[in-house]
């Protein structure tokens, strides 16, 4: 009898928690931030403790010389891809050819 009563009480328990878990409510948001001439966008999530940042980017002005830099190494680098590429299509049409 009274192993039935503590096993009542821990499936209340078990109950309780349950639906306690069920109210938990959790809000992610995405927040942008700019201070001076740097900015960061962060991904968080709330929750009934605390707002926990899951990903956070910083952003950061560019001046002419560093914008020009990037895009002639990305040009660089994307022309040496599509060169690559190319010959290995070439190989490809001309085995295909022999066959």
């Amino acid at each position: 009898m009274k192993r039935e009563r503590e096993k009542e009480g821990l499936d209340t328990l078990k109950n309780d928690r349950i639906s306690n878990n069920l109210d938990l409510v959790c809000r992610f948001g995405c927040l942008f931030e700019v201070k001076g001439s740097e900015a960061w966008l962060r991904v968080t999530e709330q929750n009934h403790f605390k707002i926990l940042v899951h990903l956070s980017l910083k952003f950061r002005a560019a001046t002419d010389d560093i914008l020009k830099g990037y895009l002639a190494a990305k040009l660089t680098k994307e022309k040496i891809s599509n060169e690559d590429l190319r010959i290995s299509n070439s190989r490809l049409e001309e085995s295909l050819a022999e066959e």
